[in-house]
């Protein structure tokens, strides 16, 4: 077991440059829904280019040393109590077990986050990456193991398109690289999306989707499977948005070819904020969004998707339940008048 000290991935690059500049993304205007609670924009950090030396990469959720330093961006999101060769020791560092197999290669660039099950941290942290500009001529990315469909197709679709060979990580075999590369948004856990990232959902949307994919204009994304953050009287809200012409849809179980054509076929999207409604990066330009808030989970990740594809975005807060718990409800009479906003 050797002990590893952390150390930033600044400290220790051979080699950083900025790909993308800082930038300040401006929100659509304001034309139906609640006010905002966001300003009229937010900062998109840079994204920037570092190259690690002689770096391992040793465990499947993309955790890297350098000699006896844990390059700490690599922790973020990382499940320590599903590595068992790997412990975070709080105050202290990191404790490695090495053991297994050592492969090495020469040069690769690295597409990992930790756990990818969520669909939002999916594709922010892994497909927002995989960007032409970034390589720099490097052909082989290591990542995690597609453990889902949608992370499997999502993959093979940039894969084949950007002509890339993949690497997977698992926790028994401690990968050397020569040359490592990362493209990394610093001060950001993926809420503050570079417009860059939107190019690459392009070029996902356009293998994913054909012209021939059915679609209704008005979709309603369901929560009710939901297990935590429920919308209470969902029921209530779905039968509204039913007499105004919205199919109501879940998301859970479909394919990601499914959930493209979907949005990409939708000019009117109402959902409740959760991981399902990333989607919206396949809708085209101007189609109106109608987000529901829970105020016990206040998040705007959503507003910032729509507002680098260029979408018109509204949102309605709900009422908390019960105070101290994170069931809500959405008040039908405002529904209504939004709904009418919206000249629906």
């Amino acid at each position: 077991m050797q002990h590893l000290l952390p150390v930033s991935i600044e400290e220790i690059a051979s080699h950083k440059e900025v790909l993308k500049p800082s930038t300040d993304v401006r929100y659509p205007p304001h034309m139906f829904g609640d006010l905002s609670m966001d300003g009229d924009s937010y900062p998109a950090p840079a994204v920037q280019r570092m190259q690690l030396n002689d770096a391992r990469v040793i465990s499947r959720f993309g955790a890297v040393r350098v000699g006896s330093r844990f390059v700490e961006s690599t922790a973020f999101q990382h499940p320590f109590f599903l590595t068992h060769n790997l412990i975070e020791d709080r105050g202290a560092g990191y404790l490695h077990a090495s053991a297994g197999d050592v492969v090495s290669i020469d040069r690769a660039f690295y597409v990992c986050g930790g756990v990818y099950d969520n669909y939002y941290h999916w594709l922010l942290f892994l497909i927002a990456r995989l960007h032409p500009d970034f390589f720099f001529g490097i052909d082989t990315i290591i990542t995690s193991q597609p453990t889902t469909e949608f992370q499997r197709t999502g993959l093979e679709v940039l894969l084949k398109k950007y002509d890339l060979k993949a690497v997977y990580i698992r926790d028994n075999v401690s990968l050397h690289v020569g040359e490592l590369t990362f493209a990394q948004q610093f001060g950001t856990a993926g809420l503050d999306p570079h417009p860059v990232f939107m190019e690459t959902f392009r070029d996902l949307k356009a293998a994913l989707v054909s012209s021939a994919s059915p679609a209704s204009e008005r979709i309603y994304i369901s929560r009710s499977d939901a297990s935590e953050r429920k919308l209470v009287n969902e029921h209530e809200v779905e039968t509204l948005v039913a007499e105004h012409g919205f199919q109501v849809v879940s998301l859970q179980g479909r394919s990601l070819n499914e959930q493209a054509a979907l949005l990409h076929g939708a000019r009117v999207v109402i959902s409740p904020h959760g991981a399902g409604m990333t989607n919206i990066v396949f809708c085209q330009p101007n189609a109106k969004i109608l987000e529901f808030q829970n105020p016990a989970h206040i998040n705007w990740c959503m507003k910032r998707l729509a507002a680098i594809n260029s979408l018109d975005y509204g949102f309605l807060m709900g009422s908390l339940v019960e105070e101290g718990r994170k069931e809500y409800h959405i008040n039908i009479f405002r529904l209504r008048e939004v709904l009418n906003e919206m000249d629906l």
